[in-house]
């Protein structure tokens, strides 16, 4: 702080106060106005021009709009620690202008990591800002209110992760996972990706440490506590209030934990919007167009149970490329999660502004070549892969590894020798790809929820040819063997066509018609009209009448057939079995079905599906199997 200096008649000494020279009975003196006084900072807004000062008496230093200056409102410095007799406040206002005058000005705005700039450079704003080599361009800092100052020692923290999480794969990728936000976005300023923001959901019960792995990618970039400003938020918001808390962040990871405790019912427009780093428009009371929130961050979710296979969330593909969820194992055990929790509370904001340095200090094209020598990577490893979903995954994962690389440089800097587990991180990543990406194309979603609805319902379809006289008979169910072996090749399900649109609804599709055209370009759906994807069936009811009805003859492979109630003992082309009835809470069935005939891929099968049910309904439907 500069002891004196003089701006036209005023003076300001640290030490003594704020003096004006008058001229009294003919002598010059220095007439003292008011303790130390000073403007320090001057910020203005890059979107609305206006203009914030910081005011400081040399101990306390307070954030003020510049109209604070204004005669007949800078009184209201009195009550924030800042003193002087109001008599004097014209003068004293006069002197804080003119000292605010000669202050460079810094240009503020509410976004927060990887910015443009008015010259289409990319800047960093953290706590500090990150300016490329020789740069000229006006000065910006963040007024963003999230807690990412650095706090406590990156020597302590480095402890701990070299304790805790060095050489546990999953909490390695964790840690990549809370830097890998702000990498992406730096990438998409410069075309290199497309993504608009990363989004992850840890799955995991209560004990597994999914939420400390969250709050372990967090601690990278601030503050991990559940508090307003703190990086970790809460699924109980509403869906306004989760795009706020995303809102001009271009970097910074942020958690929502816990989804059952999300009251939100139609996730998937939720999920598109959080991926797409944008929100709808939306529009005043007067018709005009409010402004539009953005983002591009890496936003990780927390839950005991699947995202991607939650009842509020649609089945469609377009989900998948935009969440990758992944399921432990996280921590090694409760002592291990608890040591994490407590370092990081105390430890944060360190490693996120040493890969902001290192983006800045690098030339893109290098980081490009990093970029391209991972994605070139996976797109070899993952070349089987011939689905368009799968290969719109490949800049994702490509992010990922630079995030590991670039975070192990970071490490190895600091502790010499401490390598991550970087082959490992990608081969879970591989694995990921070809258990859960690749198996999650339209037909098999389909099929998978045909399967439920029939085991579900089975008492409500009929076997053989004719339907039950029976207002709920949502179709028929039979093994098909088109020749007189012994054989069976496949199970027919024939659905009526309103109840087939009944389960498609109640499955969350979001559109049948894709739905349909799914299993017809799998060979699934069996077509007996040239021009419809539904048959026109005469059906026979048990009393005899005759109609027309419309079905969706859908084809399964057999090994669901005891998962059915089907005999696959049976030699005939169309054959009939015992159907099921209700006895109390129980469904039960007439014949009891050896179990020792069921292969593996039938318990499987029926294992799945009786997991899947038992959380949607509390009947039994496999007691007796």
């Amino acid at each position: 702080m500069t002891k004196n200096f003089q701006i036209d008649e005023f003076t300001w000494d640290s030490k003594k106060g704020l003096f004006k020279t008058v001229q009294k009975n003919g002598k010059t003196e220095m007439v003292r106005l008011c303790q130390y006084i000073d403007v320090i900072k001057r910020y203005k807004d890059v979107k609305d021009g206006l203009e914030t000062l910081e005011i400081t008496n040399g101990k306390v230093t307070v954030t003020e709009p510049g109209e604070i200056l204004q005669t007949n409102k800078i009184q209201g410095l009195i009550g924030k620690s800042i003193s002087f007799n109001s008599k004097n406040a014209a003068d004293i206002s006069y002197a804080l202008q003119l000292k605010r005058d000669t202050l460079p000005i810094t240009y503020i705005t509410s976004s927060v990591g990887s910015i443009i700039n008015d010259q289409g450079e990319n800047n960093i704003l953290l706590s500090d800002t990150y300016y490329p080599e020789n740069y000229k361009g006006v000065q910006l800092s963040t007024s963003s209110q999230l807690k990412i100052e650095p706090f406590g020692s990156l020597k302590n923290w480095l402890q701990m992760f070299k304790d805790e999480v060095w050489g546990t794969p999953y909490l390695e990728l964790a840690t990549a996972i809370g830097i890998s936000g702000l990498i992406n976005s730096y990438l998409y300023n410069y075309g290199i990706t497309h993504i608009n923001s990363l989004f992850f959901h840890f799955v995991g019960d209560s004990s597994s440490g999914k939420t400390t792995s969250a709050m372990l990618a967090l601690s990278t970039s601030g503050s991990p506590d559940k508090d307003e400003r703190g990086l970790l938020k809460s699924w109980l918001a509403t869906q306004n209030g989760i795009v706020q808390s995303l809102n001009n962040n271009f970097g910074l990871p942020i958690t929502f934990d816990e989804l059952s405790m999300s009251e939100i019912t139609k996730m998937t427009p939720l999920i598109y919007s959080i991926t797409e780093g944008s929100e709808k428009t939306r529009l005043n009371q007067d018709a005009t167009a409010k402004p539009v929130r953005r983002w591009n961050t890496v936003i990780i979710s927390t839950g005991e149970f699947s995202l991607l296979n939650n009842q509020h969330t649609a089945k469609n593909n377009g989900l998948n490329v935009r969440v990758i969820e992944l399921n432990g194992p996280w921590t090694k055990c409760a002592k291990n999660s608890d040591e994490i929790k407590k370092s990081i509370k105390k430890n944060y904001g360190h490693i996120l502004p040493e890969i902001a340095n290192t983006l800045i200090k690098n030339d893109i094209e290098d980081i490009e070549n990093d970029f391209n020598e991972h994605k070139n990577w996976f797109l070899n490893a993952l070349k089987k892969d011939t689905s368009n979903t799968g290969t719109r995954m490949v800049d994702s994962y490509a992010v990922i590894m630079l995030s590991v690389q670039y975070l192990e440089l970071i490490i190895e800097d600091e502790v010499p020798g401490l390598k991550l587990k970087a082959n490992d991180i990608r081969q879970l990543i591989v694995d990921y790809h070809w258990n859960t990406v690749t198996n999650r194309s339209m037909h098999e979603k389909a099929l998978e929820a045909i399967v439920q609805f029939v085991a579900k319902n089975r008492n409500n379809f009929s076997t053989g040819d004719k339907l039950v006289s029976n207002s709920d008979n949502y179709g028929l169910v039979n093994l098909i063997s088109p020749t007189d072996d012994a054989s069976q090749d496949f199970i027919k399900v024939d659905i009526l066509k309103d109840s087939f649109d009944k389960m498609i609804e109640a499955s969350n599709f979001q559109d049948g018609r894709v739905v349909i055209n799914a299993l017809k370009e799998a060979g699934s759906l069996i077509k007996t009209e040239k021009d419809r994807s539904y048959n026109r069936s005469r059906i026979t009811d048990s009393d005899g009448n005759k109609q027309i009805i419309p079905f969706y003859s859908i084809k399964l492979d057999k090994d669901y057939a005891l998962l059915l109630n089907l005999d696959l003992s049976k030699n005939h082309k169309v054959q009939n079995v015992s159907p099921i009835f209700m006895e109390g809470s129980k469904i039960q069935h007439i014949d009891t079905v050896t179990k020792n005939t069921e292969t593996n891929i039938q318990k499987n099968a029926r294992n799945i599906v009786k997991d899947r049910l038992a959380r949607e309904s509390s009947l039994d439907l496999f007691e007796g199997l």
